[in-house]
């Protein structure tokens, strides 16, 4: 999804479209012709079971319904699906809680001819009736970075940038660690050194 004004929704901004006139015009196609419609869908979705999976949640969503579109600004179809999705059976009943996964492989191949897979294992749980594991992991190393900027600029010199670098990782991954968010990492031998 596009986050700023798409042009072929423009024409919408003023107006108040069902669901499924906005989704015929994002698609360009007319809204009252089934065949069109579908047809436009299967051109961006192909064809399987993922296609019909697509086509399903584009049903749940509500895209095909004389239903009024949501608050949200009509050219802008991030918002509008934001709106969409803001649904009372995607909220976290008391006592559910969410898990942020996130897994990295590196397969290295050493001078001597041997390969190493290296791996690192993050599974973060939220605190039932606590915050998101989602936003405790992001917005955490958000906060420390910031905190890092604000009690010491110079290390970090100016501009946008990303944290890629010893002078922002190391500090980060340390405060992060006291905080109980770590990396599992692994290395393992796939292959023997070669004889030489």
């Amino acid at each position: 999804l596009e986050p700023g004004p798409v042009e072929q929704l423009l024409p919408l901004k003023e107006k108040s479209p069902t669901r499924r006139q906005w989704f015929a015009q994002l698609l360009g196609c007319v809204a009252d012709d089934d065949t069109m419609l579908d047809a436009a869908m299967s051109e961006r979705l192909g064809s399987g079971s993922d296609a019909e999976l697509g086509k399903e949640f584009i049903g749940w969503l509500g895209l095909l319904s004389d239903e009024a579109l949501p608050q949200a600004p009509a050219e802008n179809p991030i918002d509008v699906t934001t709106a969409l999705l803001n649904r009372a059976e995607m909220l976290y009943q008391p006592g559910e809680r969410d898990m942020v996964a996130m897994y990295h492989e590196l397969l290295v191949e050493r001078s001597d001819g041997a390969i190493e897979r290296h791996t690192a294992t993050l599974i973060e749980y939220a605190e039932p009736h606590g915050v998101t594991a989602m936003a405790k992991t992001v917005g955490l190393t958000a906060a420390i970075a910031a905190q890092l900027v604000l009690d010491n600029p110079a290390p970090f010199g100016v501009g946008v940038q990303r944290p890629l670098t010893k002078v922002w990782y190391d500090p980060m991954l340390r405060i992060l660690e006291g905080e109980g968010i770590r990396m599992e990492e692994r290395c393992e031998i796939v292959r023997g050194a070669s004889k030489l």
